[in-house]
């Protein structure tokens, strides 16, 4: 591998410029209420967590979860404001977790003797191409599919991803982490050690999710999941809800 040329650094770093740039267009086009400032800090969490995630995930071979993590910043950062709490989680969560399998793909093709320009065309390429196609099919559904997105649809078009992200858009963002989580709130003793550090809010709240994927370097660490009952319509999928317990 060491004949075939590298790809550059200034590769990816026009690819992100761009990324970026459609991104900030597209939120201020469409009235998301989301602000620039707060894209800025999604990236830069999937920026930090990109190697962390990286590393559980070649070790352990288990993806770790981090929605929920960025719903509730996005609750405590900009509260009430439901869309724009949706739109933060997608763009922390995808990159850091689209990172994570790029360089999964990366390693795979450097194993198979793929010289690394290739590689990276191949991911890039049908990367664009899939987006806008993907983009026009459903526009296309939703004009045109009778009762789309509704339980009585006929033909099973249900949608039932967009109903748990409506779910979490209000949980999180209409209603808010600070109204159920915060001390004081119903269900802040759920996300509480069981030796209580005294931390503000949101760093109470937002221990657990530092916490939980240390269970799978040490064993002292360990994570239990709360009643499904907590959760809406009983999908824990929906809220991921689990408290941290120190073994200590």
């Amino acid at each position: 591998m060491q004949y075939y040329p590298e790809v550059p650094m200034w590769w990816y770093g026009i690819i992100g410029i761009i990324s970026f740039s459609f991104l900030c267009i597209a939120i201020k086009i469409i009235p998301t209420q989301l602000p620039i400032w707060a894209i800025a800090i999604a990236i830069l969490l999937s920026f930090i967590l990109s190697l962390p995630l990286s590393i559980l995930t070649a070790i352990t071979n288990q993806t770790i979860p981090t929605q929920v993590m960025f719903e509730l910043i996005a609750g405590y950062m900009i509260p009430g404001l439901p869309i724009a709490n949706m739109i933060f989680k997608i763009v922390g969560c995808e990159t850091s977790d689209q990172a994570t399998v790029f360089a999964g793909d990366l390693k795979i093709g450097h194993y198979m003797k793929i010289p690394p320009r290739i590689m990276f065309a191949i991911q890039i390429v049908p990367t664009v191409i899939t987006s806008i196609w993907v983009t026009f099919i459903q526009d296309w559904m939703l004009n045109n599919i009778e009762d789309i997105c509704t339980p009585q649809q006929k033909q099973g078009f249900i949608c039932p991803g967009s109903t748990v992200f409506a779910t979490a858009s209000v949980i999180f963002g209409a209603v808010g982490p600070q109204r159920l989580f915060s001390p004081g709130a119903p269900y802040a003793t759920y996300l509480t050690t069981q030796h209580s550090l005294n931390l503000p809010p949101p760093l109470d709240t937002l221990l657990f999710f530092g916490s939980s994927p240390l269970a799978l370097l040490h064993p002292s660490l360990s994570t239990s999941w709360l009643d499904t009952s907590l959760a809406p319509s009983g999908d824990m999928s929906t809220s991921q809800l689990f408290s941290v317990h120190l073994q200590v």
